[in-house]
């Protein structure tokens, strides 16, 4: 059993697309520095990843322990 599609036609046609005003081009961007990545200084993020590295051997030092 063939099931019938409906029409688009029907409704689009009533419709018709007008063409798009006619703007003037979009100014180009000026080019700014890149951005740096937002994030703690170096001397703030050593110690951190240290202490955390530190955490870690702890952690599985103790996990090998009867």
């Amino acid at each position: 059993m063939r099931h019938e599609q409906p029409l688009t036609r029907a409704y689009t046609a009533q419709h018709p697309q007008a063409p798009a005003a006619h703007r003037p081009p979009a100014p180009a961007p000026v080019p700014q520095a890149p951005r740096t990545r937002p994030g703690p200084p170096p001397k703030v993020a050593v110690p951190v990843l240290l202490v955390a590295l530190i955490c870690f051997a702890v952690g599985i030092w103790a996990l090998t322990q009867a």
